[in-house]
């Protein structure tokens, strides 16, 4: 019934249209309706919210040239964090959530734990659908670039899935032995190579939004929805904030932050 409550009051979410609610309402919404096994796996989800804002602060301190200890970073990342609507105290999080290291690693150990912990199939299978598409999407930009097995092997510290066993395994084949592991490789592919980095990143997202429907299931008030839409809506947002104004915000931001360092 909770589902229900939750499902019937959120707006219908639209490839390429803003969308009518924000990220935080969502959460806010959903925080206040789930309990138990969905709260859980709710909960899960949320935790890549924290690391994005572990990864804001480690981002801002390298971008104002602060020199710190590892001490003194993971004690900014305890201190400075904005938090979410209704969410655990910072003392509550997963020491791993709150480690000083980069987000593509923050983001493994994230897939690894929702396959671990969740009683969800569509938040499993999304985490794997995750790791198999960020792994293809490295392969392919090291492959472009002419970077070999020691830069790749770099960008898989923390790696745990097959993908990257197969991709390093075929770093000199033109698919990476991914053409016949994966459907989706070729739209990945041809979508790296468009020259416009938002073209780029807005038919990558159509494939993301893609697989979320393929495992969503058909239940309409059902968990699956729940996850299912809230990472629609993240994909929405994120592209309405690509603009001009947007990004000269956050250039506003961090200039403002590094005095005489960008001028």
């Amino acid at each position: 019934m909770f589902l229900v409550y939750l499902v019937t009051g959120l707006p219908r979410l639209c490839l390429g249209e803003a969308p009518q609610i924000t990220s935080e309402d969502f959460i806010r919404r959903a925080r206040t309706h789930l309990n138990g096994a969905a709260r859980a796996d709710f909960e899960l989800v949320m935790l890549r919210e924290e690391i994005r804002e572990t990864a804001r602060i480690g981002a801002l301190t390298t971008l104002t040239g602060t020199s710190l200890s590892p001490g003194e970073l993971s004690y900014r990342i305890r201190c400075d964090r904005k938090p979410t609507p209704l969410g655990p105290t910072v003392d509550l999080l997963p020491s791993w959530v709150l480690a000083p290291s980069p987000i593509h690693v923050l983001m493994r150990t994230w897939c690894r734990v929702a396959l671990q912990e969740s009683t969800s199939p569509f938040l499993q299978e999304w985490s794997r659908c995750e790791i198999r598409l960020a792994e293809a999407i490295t392969g392919l930009l090291c492959q472009q670039d002419n970077l070999g097995q020691e830069a790749f092997l770099h960008e898989m510290t923390g790696g745990w899935s097959s993908t990257w066993k197969v991709i390093v395994s075929n770093l000199g084949e033109a698919d990476l032995g991914l053409k016949n592991r994966f459907a989706w490789y070729s739209d990945v592919r041809e979508a790296l190579a468009l020259p416009d980095l938002r073209d780029m990143e807005i038919r990558i997202d159509r494939l993301r939004w893609k697989m979320i429907d393929e495992i969503s299931g058909t239940d309409q008030f059902s968990m699956d929805t729940v996850l299912g839409y809230f990472f629609k809506l993240e994909i929405l947002e994120r592209e309405a904030s690509w603009s001009l104004q947007k990004g000269q915000e956050i250039l506003d931001d961090i200039l403002a932050l590094t005095p005489g360092k960008l001028s």
